[in-house]
Formats: C-alpha cells, structure tokens, sequence
C-alpha cells in the first residue's frame, strides 16, 4: 500500500508512462486487417473451386484413358486377326507359286507387343536352299516372293 503523495505520485508518473509506452506500440503496430475473415471465405472458395475443377478433370482423364485403352486393344486384336490370316496364307501360296511343299515364307513382327508401331520381317526360305535374307535371293526367286505376298494380301 502506499503511504505518502510522493509514493503516490510516484507510482501515478511510472503508471502513465508505462501507458504512453503501450500507446506508441500500439500507434506503430499496423491497424488490423478487418477484411481477412472476407479475404479468408474468398480464398477457400476459390480453393475448393480449384479442387471441384481438379477432381472432374482427374475423373475425365481416367475415362479418357479406359477408352484410349479399349481403342488400343481392338487396334490391336484387328491387326492380329490381319496379319495372322495374311501369315498363314502366305506360306500355301508361295508353296504353290513354287510348286514345292519344301519352300517357306513367313512374316514375323519387329516389335511384338505393339506390331503395328514398327516393321514386319518378310523372309522366304526357296525350295532346296537354306534360309537366306530377301537380299540374297535371285531375281526370280524375289519375284515368286513378293507375288506370295501379294496375293496374300490381296
């Protein structure tokens, strides 16, 4: 308790300094920001937004993928089919373009996973000879080859 005016002017002067103090930080401190509970409910609208447009393209992208993968698969089952006909047919032609049962042709893809992305490998083995590439085939022998394959696709 205090006892004399001194202490208490004393006190009274130490007290509105210590307000005076508190009043120049409170000046300096910036004003608060009344529009950041408004900034806030506009920033998550925009967010959730953001994340609603997100989730519909995540969604769209999965649909496109299952539908780029069933094109893909029928791609590739008619390709097969095709060069499945096409390869079985080409061996009894060229047998009968040669009119040996000895003479092969037969087709093989470069890339079997994908063949339609890469080459297809045409390779005749002529009667009486052993397997060769195309290139050292005769004149004659090339031409009775590329009819088989011809016919074939035909």
């Amino acid at each position: 308790a205090l006892q004399s005016d001194k202490e208490i002017e004393a006190q009274l002067r130490l007290l509105l300094q210590q307000v005076a103090s508190q009043e120049d930080i409170l000046l300096k401190t910036a004003a608060p920001n009344l529009r950041a509970v408004e900034n806030l409910k506009t920033v998550r609208d925009k967010f959730q937004e953001s994340t609603d447009a997100f989730e519909a393209s995540r969604k769209e992208a999965r649909i496109c993928r299952q539908e780029f993968e069933q094109v893909k698969k029928r791609r590739y089952d008619l390709f097969n089919q095709c060069f499945e006909h096409i390869s079985i047919s080409i061996d009894q032609i060229y047998k009968k373009l040669c009119r040996n049962n000895s003479a092969q042709a037969f087709l093989s893809p470069e890339n079997p996973e994908e063949p339609y992305l890469e080459g297809i490998s045409y390779n005749c083995v002529a009667p009486g000879k052993r397997f060769m590439p195309m290139d050292n085939l005769s004149g004659g022998e090339k031409c009775v080859a590329a009819l088989a394959l011809l016919f074939a696709v035909h």
